[in-house]
């Protein structure tokens, strides 16, 4: 019955819509087959078709069936970014795609309640069960941070002689890393992996050149196409040793980019970096604040994964804790959290009055990291002409 009302009701509210708003084009999801006379009466009242993980499979008979019909993708797998954007730069009628997702989706920890029960079923669709809380389908991770997936669909989506190395996390002794659903094959912008030496880790490299030079502390591990047949990477086997990881993107006989990968030394000191450090003392202000694990050198050290205890002088609060770790059970509120990936993310909130905020890191082994912020009083804020 409701598929059968699908049209005349598609027709109501895009009158209803436009009734409110007629300056912008109107547009509505659509999932699974579109070639149904249901599927093609909602088309008939849209301004852009759009299209949930399905475009590719029906764009070419439905612009054979309603060529005049624009269309863009409003949901696509990240293992898909290579055939969406070439059916967008392919096909003038294809004007673009939104991704699923940008981030990664975090579900509510603890026992869900029946508002959280229908997220927490699409969830379970997305990731293992306990412990983890977060999908991994997302271009940038629980704390914001981008993973190479973001790094490649910017080349795919912007070009330019670029290039980006990046390297595939070695399987589990006596396991088989296997990508399904909304996945791609898990890798990390690094070169410290303690206990592969010898082995062999597959370095993928993205580039819009159009070839890549792999080098392991200066010796060339070989050179392969990126074009677009090579769907713009390429996937190298290199014996682990520490040193540097280098890519370089070549175009003719030229270098025109590169992208190096440096084995960091053993963590010393936590490093704390804050998006902002002049806040307004409203008492909801926030300061989203980076600790990482740095060397003697102060080189970024993704191994280290020790837990940091945070303790701040007021005027001011610790809002929130976390890190990338979509199967860390640990409570988002508190005053520690363990890095992942040599990361993590404390966040601070004002409170009403105004001063300095001196926020201190410590981890077992490191030397502490420390950070300032200013809270301003609300009366001191400047003047708007």
């Amino acid at each position: 019955m409701f598929v059968e009302r699908g049209g005349p009701l598609a027709k109501k509210l895009a009158e209803q819509v436009r009734s409110l708003d007629s300056s912008r084009p109107l547009t509505q999801a659509m999932p699974g087959s579109t070639s149904g006379p249901n599927q093609k009466a909602v088309f008939s009242v849209l301004d852009i078709g759009a299209y949930n993980f399905n475009l590719a499979k029906n764009y070419a008979q439905d612009h054979h069936d309603a060529p005049s019909r624009i269309m863009m993708t409003t949901e696509s797998f990240p293992a898909d970014a290579f055939e969406q954007w070439q059916l967008v730069k392919d096909s003038p009628f294809i004007i673009g795609e939104f991704v699923w997702a940008a981030m990664a989706q975090g579900a509510k920890q603890g026992t869900p309640d029946s508002a959280a029960q229908g997220a927490m079923s699409m969830m379970a669709f997305l990731m293992p069960g306990f412990p983890w809380h977060a999908s991994e389908c997302g271009d940038l991770d629980l704390i914001g941070y981008r993973k190479p997936q973001s790094y490649y669909r910017d080349i795919l989506w912007n070009g330019g002689d670029r290039v980006y190395a990046t390297v595939r996390l070695p399987e589990p002794e006596g396991k088989k890393t296997v990508v399904v659903g909304w996945a791609v094959y898990p890798t990390l912008p690094s070169w410290n992996w303690p206990g592969q030496e010898g082995r062999g880790m597959q370095a993928e490299v993205y580039s819009g050149a159009e070839k890549v030079r792999l080098f392991l502390n200066d010796k060339l591990i070989g050179e392969m196409p990126t074009g677009r047949e090579q769907q713009f990477k390429a996937l190298f086997t290199v014996p682990y040793a520490p040193g540097a990881l280098k890519a370089v993107g070549v175009r003719g006989d030229r270098a025109v980019a590169e992208s190096v990968l440096t084995t960091a030394g053993k963590p010393a000191r936590l490093q704390l970096t804050a998006d902002r450090t002049v806040l307004q003392a409203d008492g909801q202000d926030l300061s989203f604040i980076t600790v990482e694990a740095v060397d003697a050198d102060g080189r970024f050290q993704p191994v280290a994964d020790q837990e940091v205890q945070f303790t701040l002088s007021r005027p001011g609060v610790i809002a929130g804790v976390g890190n990338g770790d979509g199967k860390d059970a640990a409570a988002y509120q508190g005053d520690r959290r363990k890095l992942f990936q040599g990361r993590a993310l404390v966040v601070v909130r004002t409170s009403k009055h105004g001063g300095p905020i001196h926020l201190t890191a410590t981890a077992p082994g490191l030397s502490e990291g420390t950070i300032d912020i200013h809270a301003r009083a609300e009366n001191s804020r400047p003047e708007l002409r």
